[in-house]
């Protein structure tokens, strides 16, 4: 995968995981995080599996 921030604040990934797309981007400041990320991966037995679709919303507050 890649990542690519744009003055350490603002961030854009991409990638390809058990060969299926994944993206995010993020946002931080000095006192917190905010990250949406969007990834794939199979579930299932390998004679029936299926493409399940994830989203992670992720905020981080920094106390220190």
């Amino acid at each position: 995968g890649l990542e690519f921030g744009f003055a350490d604040t603002f961030f854009i990934r991409g990638g390809l995981g058990s060969g299926y797309p994944s993206a995010g981007m993020g946002f931080k400041t000095t006192h917190s995080e905010l990250n949406l990320a969007w990834f794939s991966e199979e579930v299932g037995s390998g004679y029936k599996s299926e493409r399940d679709i994830r989203y992670v919303f992720h905020y981080i507050l920094k106390a220190f």
